[in-house]
């Protein structure tokens, strides 16, 4: 009935080895949609045009602010859990609603063209996006008791993690500090694309282990950084240790970003899935260390 295209950056190219072959693999999905079906693109995504071509059926486009799609977004405004935007072209309404982030305004815009197409209420759909939760896993926010803030999020990938700084740096008064970690078995080319990103783009970082695999730690860290040019980084393999190093890193008015594992309770280490303490969990348990000896002077 419907099939949504929001975008495509590197990743599993261990598999697809170039990015058009990536993008043709996705683009597979639209040649399945039914006569009366509806394909829907974002128009600002470079790879649109597999998605168009290959669309068996009628396609729709959005935009964050290209007037050329059938809807696009402006007067965003981005908060901590609070978002606002109007909705131009085929639709005109405001849209408000406790997720945030720029990338969020994709998002729901896909929702809206996908539940219209299939006979819901634009007005309904209005209303209900103003009473989402937060998805799990991502931006998920502890506003400590020292002065400054923890955000746990599942971005692993450089445009995941560049689409999360775009939405908190205007937000952060002091520095953004990294926990990110190396990931073995995958496409290595991704990690090493992530430290880039975050050395030249965030204050300070911790790297660490997201999870090895089959793979050797010592030896995907070190790969990881291995075309970083900057020295605003340290290496932790422990991943519990790399959270605790970061939050008594940071100042009030920091940030502390979690990334890559969410709420994932568990690390794969020699083939094997080994249970430990969730991100959000090990922060918390660090966090309320630190309050205690704070109270107590």
């Amino acid at each position: 009935e419907v099939a949504i295209f929001t975008n495509l950056t590197r990743d599993h190219l261990d598999y697809h080895k170039t990015m058009e072959n990536y993008a043709k693999a996705k683009a597979m999905s639209f040649a399945h949609l039914k006569k009366n079906g509806l394909g829907i693109i974002n128009y600002n995504d470079k790879y649109k045009k597999y998605f168009m071509e290959a669309c068996n059926g009628e396609y729709k486009t959005y935009s964050i602010d290209n007037k050329k799609a059938t809807i696009y977004a402006s007067n965003i405004s981005v908060k901590y859990n609070n978002l606002e935007f109007d909705i131009n072209g085929l639709y005109k309404k405001h849209i408000k609603t406790k997720l945030s982030g720029l990338f969020n305004v994709n998002n729901l815009m896909c929702a809206i063209l996908a539940l219209t197409h299939l006979g819901y209420d634009i007005d309904s759909i209005v209303k209900n996006i103003s009473e989402l939760e937060p998805i799990e896993s991502r931006q998920v926010l502890i506003d400590s008791k020292l002065g400054f803030k923890v955000m746990i999020d599942y971005g692993h990938t450089a445009n995941a993690i560049r689409n999360l700084y775009n939405y908190i740096k205007p937000l952060v008064k002091g520095r953004i500090i990294v926990v990110y970690g190396a990931a073995g078995s995958r496409d290595t080319q991704r990690m090493i694309d992530v430290a880039n990103y975050v050395t030249e783009n965030m204050d300070y970082c911790f790297f660490t282990i997201e999870d090895a695999r089959n793979d050797e730690p010592d030896y995907l860290m070190n790969l990881m950084v291995s075309e970083v040019k900057t020295k605003n980084y340290e290496m932790e393999e422990n991943r519990d240790e790399a959270i605790k190093k970061a939050i008594m890193y940071a100042n009030p008015n920091d940030l502390v970003l979690i990334l890559g594992k969410g709420l994932e309770s568990y690390q794969i280490t020699k083939g094997k899935l080994v249970p430990r303490l969730n991100d959000l969990e090990s922060a918390k348990k660090v966090l309320n260390e630190l309050e205690k000896v704070s109270q107590k002077n």
